[in-house]
């Protein structure tokens, strides 16, 4: 392998070609320094698959390893060449929206829970189709907020996205400051973006 091959496969999951966890949040750390030079947000999603468990259980993991290559293509498909997307392990991604406030990422959630339609080819059963939920976690660059507290609170808006049904995205609460708390909208929250299904209805 040549030092280019080894440079690669040291930054990035070897099912994928996605970043891999460590490169992905050091190059969020760049990133987010870069925002708040410039006083310009960004975006944190988690996205977390739902059902594939059933996947790996029934069908193998042979055809689970075919689930996450096209997922990290679904998600290179919906992403831009400035934005970062990773796998973090097992059925974890995740990406940062580059220069993208609450409205442009809850319209990219959008636009990927539509594009993860195309999963349930996947799936392993009828009454558990593969899709995903997403947490939206938005970077205030005039915040003091680190790295660990924004990745907090996109992991709690997933899971608040899971527990409301899956198939959905949640959006976190701004960030307290100064503290690592996590202020998530519940699910009876007035919040119009939960999922793409309200939005529609």
């Amino acid at each position: 392998a040549t030092q280019e091959d080894l440079e690669r496969l040291s930054r990035t999951d070897t099912l994928t070609g996605l970043l891999n966890r460590r490169v992905f949040f050091e190059e969020v750390g760049t990133a987010m320094a870069r925002a708040a030079r410039g006083g310009r947000p960004g975006s944190l999603c988690y996205v977390d698959l739902d059902n594939f468990k059933q996947v790996n259980d029934r069908l193998g993991h042979q055809q689970g390893d075919k689930a996450l290559v096209a997922v990290a293509a679904m998600l290179r498909e919906t992403t831009r060449a400035v934005d970062l997307v990773a796998r973090l392990g097992g059925d974890e991604f995740a990406i940062w929206l580059e220069d993208t406030d609450a409205a442009g990422a809850v319209a990219k959630a959008q636009a990927i829970l539509a594009a993860a339609r195309a999963l349930k080819r996947y799936s392993g059963d009828v009454d558990h189709p593969l899709g995903c939920s997403i947490g939206i976690a938005v970077h205030d660059p005039d915040s003091p907020e680190g790295m660990e507290q924004l990745a907090a609170r996109a992991d709690e808006a997933m899971y608040e996205g899971k527990r409301a049904g899956k198939g959905r995205f949640h959006v976190a609460g701004s960030a307290a400051p100064g503290a690592a708390e996590v202020i998530a909208p519940s699910k009876s929250s007035s919040t119009p973006w939960t999922s793409v299904a309200e939005l529609l209805a």
